[in-house]
């Protein structure tokens, strides 16, 4: 099962970080440079600083990435 979290705030990105621990997950942010800047450093600085991205979490900022996966939470 593949999660897309709709959400890069402090509570989507430490849900995202959680569900990537065991599954493929997928972080979104509507902003697309804070997207592309979570992709570089692994990990969202803005509102969750020091919690490093597992392996098997994708931050985007494309939609339709993440209204590909089987759940969908916001």
């Amino acid at each position: 099962m593949t999660v897309g979290v709709i959400g890069s705030g402090a509570f989507g990105t430490a849900l995202a970080i959680s569900l990537a621990r065991a599954r493929p997950a997928v972080l979104w942010a509507r902003d697309a440079d804070h997207a592309a800047n979570m992709q570089k450093t692994q990990q969202n600085a803005l509102r969750l600083p020091g919690a490093q991205f597992p392996d098997l979490l994708t931050p985007t900022a494309n939609f339709d990435l993440v209204s590909q996966h089987d759940v969908i939470l916001l």
